[in-house]
């Protein structure tokens, strides 16, 4: 973890460690390869047929596909209310993710051996969302008591960015298995000291 006054850059080179662990073993084409033979013997739709393909056919090209991250704002500006302390919240906070994300695959892939590598990623999401709900209404709570002179505008600020971190966390690996690192690399990730899309984000969650 990096030193606990950590630079916006120390921050997103531990992002971008976190998000590409094990990533060489990831990128084996036979592994790839593999993958694309399996889909067709899924049960599943016509149109989530040839979106899965479609999907991996980028991943044994490596070619970089398009991903979505409404969340974050588009221009990649850095957020002007960020604070140190809010870095330091936020390694905390990506740093619970990794270690849920090591824990729930560890334990799918001792129940599943021969799963496909992302085949942790809609139990550990479904778990995520509960998360994000209690988070999304102490976010509201803190809101209020904002609105009553109780709590500090910052607060406010630093619980936005947590529930748009987790909110992200689930929204990008349901896209796929290396997306999260693909919006660091590109500059859209709100755990990159990145502002959030203020607008969606109310219309999600209400503060």
């Amino acid at each position: 973890m990096p030193p606990r006054r950590a630079t916006l850059q120390q921050k997103c080179d531990y992002q971008r460690e976190y998000y590409t662990r094990n990533s060489e073993a990831r990128r084996e084409y036979q592994v790839r390869y593999n993958r694309v033979k399996r889909a067709t013997r899924r049960k599943l739709s016509k149109g989530d047929l040839e979106a899965l393909k479609e999907k991996i056919r980028h991943e044994v090209n490596g070619t970089i596909r398009i991903f979505e991250n409404h969340i974050c704002r588009k221009s990649g500006v850095l957020d002007s209310e960020y604070t140190a302390d809010m870095v330091d919240d936020e390694l905390h906070l990506i740093e619970d993710l990794q270690d849920s994300r090591v824990s729930e695959s560890s334990s799918y892939f001792r129940e599943h051996p021969d799963a496909d590598e992302d085949g942790w990623i809609p139990t550990y999401t479904n778990q995520m969302e509960k998360r994000l709900l209690k988070e999304a209404e102490w976010g509201r709570r803190t809101a209020h008591l904002h609105k009553e002179g109780k709590e500090s505008r910052e607060h406010v600020h630093a619980m936005r960015r947590r529930v748009a971190i987790i909110h992200q966390e689930i929204y990008l690996l349901r896209q796929g298995l290396e997306v999260p690192t693909l919006a660091v690399d590109a500059n859209a990730s709100v755990a990159c000291g990145y502002g959030v899309n203020k607008t969606e984000f109310r219309r999600r969650y209400g503060f």
